[in-house]
């Protein structure tokens, strides 16, 4: 594809505000932009941002989502912002206000609970995922922990699906399910913590936040960065 309109976008889950993964496509928007500058051919291809929310990303908090709206002024990226979806097709998006014409369309759907679950007598929250405790361990189940994007667990409606929380969450699983184990009741709880670098390939964007806390830090040497924890990251599994 050396020329025409690339739409991108995401979207959520109106039952369940936790579920939406919009930090990945923001890396595929903003890397996509980069590639095509490094190889000449931006002025040539129209990038067009989409969602039905009109402040796409604000699970990042405020400040995310004004720095990366800002960044894609900046990269001359157009944007469509809290228009229903209606359908795609070949030649593009449909929404309540209109057609966005494309010929590539990159989009990732709110997230819901599998399958399988609704066919167990788990309680679920209204997205279709596993209700849980703070200690990972579901109600009136004391021997059955979730962790992960499985679980619906209690705290901010920001609390992201990603997997820095399936770790701080299995942390605590795993030292709740030994005391459980011992005959003791696990009480560990999970942090809240959210922490993502959106890459755009040759530089990137901190997003930091906890329920006391949110900043940016944007900076060139945060592609490397994310590129050396992803490197130690997988060691530890290799």
């Amino acid at each position: 594809m050396t020329r025409g309109t690339i739409a991108v976008g995401f979207a959520g889950n109106p039952e369940e505000p936790s579920a939406v993964r919009g930090g990945p496509v923001f890396e595929i928007l903003f890397g996509m932009e980069t590639w095509l500058r490094q190889k000449g051919l931006r002025h040539q291809v129209e990038l067009v941002f989409f969602s039905p929310a009109a402040e796409p990303g604000n699970r990042l908090g405020p400040e995310a989502v004004r720095g990366l709206l800002a960044e894609m002024k900046r990269r001359g990226i157009d944007t469509r912002l809290g228009e229903k979806l209606v359908r795609f097709s070949e030649t593009g998006v449909t929404t309540a206000q209109g057609e966005i014409p494309a010929d590539l369309i990159v989009f990732t759907p709110g997230l819901r609970g599998a399958d399988w679950i609704a066919g167990t007598d788990l309680e679920r929250s209204p997205g279709g995922f596993i209700r849980a405790e703070r200690t990972c361990q579901v109600p009136d189940r004391p021997h059955l922990f979730v962790v992960g994007d499985t679980g619906a667990f209690p705290g901010p409606d920001w609390m992201p699906k990603q997997g820095h929380s399936a770790d701080l969450q299995a942390d605590v699983a795993a030292a709740n399910i030994k005391d459980f184990l011992e005959g003791r009741r696990g009480t560990r709880t999970f942090r809240v913590e959210l922490v993502c670098v959106v890459d755009s390939l040759n530089s990137g964007t901190l997003v930091y936040r906890t329920p006391s806390r949110n900043f940016l830090l944007k900076s060139s040497l945060m592609h490397n960065a994310k590129a050396f924890f992803e490197r130690r990251y997988l060691a530890r599994y290799r």
